[in-house]
């Protein structure tokens, strides 16, 4: 792990804003995020987590330190007949996930196909979309305090999930580093498809829903088209 300073965020963010964090470092492990808790100028600076930027809007350079999440991997934790049990880390590209989960057949994130940002974002604001959201599948989540640098696992009823909220949102603002969920997919077929737009655009493409890609290729051409 090394902090540089005065680092350009230019790239970092997707509106290509031109700020520079007073610290800059990449986090890729758990151990490495361990070090940065012990590290002196993280515990005495202001600090900025980042994904994939798509949720920042830099008016100012950043008087602290920002830590980039690139802590990566998807695993398998457990499966029966019925469903899979997923972790995925939380510097994974959320999109990455969803495809990773219907190109396994598996039900349950393929309407929250091409949300951006990284998986670390998705339990702070409980992410939705056409009638879905990622309350109804998440089984835990596993964060850092940033203070102790102690673990901790969130069952989701410990969440307190709202509309795009969560207490990673309000009472836990600022405290915690995300940095891995699990999910619960189901194997069985569960297409959601009765929310307007996107049953519309699969009756007006004549799509049949054979499988869960079928649905998340359909949520992403609208989004596209939105874009």
């Amino acid at each position: 792990m090394k902090i540089l300073e005065n680092y350009d965020l230019r790239n970092l963010n997707t509106f290509g804003v031109s700020a520079r964090a007073k610290f800059f470092t990449e986090i890729e492990s758990e151990a490495e995020l361990s070090e940065l808790f012990s590290e002196p100028l993280f515990k005495e600076n202001e600090k900025l987590f980042l994904g994939g930027g798509s949720n920042i809007l830099f008016t100012q350079d950043f008087d602290g330190i920002t830590v980039l999440n690139k802590i990566k991997g998807l695993e398998i934790l457990a499966e029966d007949g019925e469903s899979v049990l997923i972790k995925s880390l939380s510097g994974e590209v959320w999109h990455d996930l969803v495809e990773f989960a219907v190109g396994r057949g598996l039900w349950g994130i393929e309407n929250l196909a091409y949300i951006p940002g990284t998986v670390g974002a998705a339990p702070m604001q409980n992410i939705g979309a056409y009638g879905a959201e990622l309350q109804n599948v998440l089984q835990g989540v596993e964060a850092y305090d940033i203070n102790s640098g102690e673990k901790r696992i969130f069952k989701c009823e410990e969440c307190a999930f709202g509309y795009r909220d969560s207490i990673f949102k309000n009472k836990l603002k600022g405290k915690y580093f995300i940095v891995a969920i699990t999910l619960k997919l189901s194997k069985i077929p569960k297409p959601n498809i009765s929310y307007k737009i996107l049953s519309d655009h699969l009756d007006k493409n004549k799509i049949e829903v054979k499988n869960s890609k079928d649905v998340s290729d359909a949520v992403t051409q609208i989004r596209k088209s939105k874009l």
